[in-house]
């Protein structure tokens, strides 16, 4: 295993101490909760700018990545659900899941005809503000002010991400039978 695909997989781990924290609900821990995020958020951005530079970019990083990215996010949002403490809509988290799990599937079908689909820039740009939006929602719930804004954040993040399934699907069209 290359050095960008460990990097992936720690981010995978850190799921674990990530909603660990977030749960205990006191300031501190929710800090270090943040903070975990942060680092996740961090790790994402050097894994593939690692596996470039070494000329390591693989199969499996192409597929973990995305899906260390898919699961951080989604972690992140069903437990803010969970909490109940900030006004998360369940509704734009389940648009926000629903894109991943049909991104998912589009990558899968490729990939059982021989194909990898490299991901577009919009998505990466969705993925950069979802943990944006997370890490703020996060410094929101620490604070104890999240009024609106965090139905707001979430709402835009919503739509990011149904506009960049879209266009990802589009741009992938012709692995579609229909």
């Amino acid at each position: 295993m290359n050095l960008a695909n460990k990097i992936t997989f720690l981010r995978i781990l850190l799921i674990v101490p990530f909603v660990a924290l977030l749960m205990q609900r006191s300031p501190s821990a929710r800090l270090g909760a943040f903070f975990v995020f942060l680092t996740a958020s961090i790790t994402d951005y050097f894994d593939g700018k690692i596996a470039r530079k070494r000329n390591e970019v693989s199969n499996s990083g192409k597929f973990m990545d995305p899906l260390a990215d898919k699961l951080f996010v989604s972690s992140a949002l069903i437990v803010l659900i969970y909490l109940a403490e900030a006004p998360v809509p369940v509704w734009a988290v389940i648009l926000i899941v629903a894109r991943e799990f049909i991104i998912n599937a589009l990558r899968t079908l490729a990939a059982s005809e021989g194909r990898i689909l490299e991901s577009v820039f919009i998505g990466k740009v969705k993925t950069a503000f979802q943990m944006i939006a997370i890490l703020v929602i996060l410094l929101l719930l620490i604070t104890g002010k999240y009024l609106f804004s965090v139905y707001y954040i979430v709402l835009l993040t919503a739509l990011l991400s149904v506009y960049s399934g879209v266009i990802y699907i589009l741009k992938n069209r012709d692995i579609l039978d229909f």
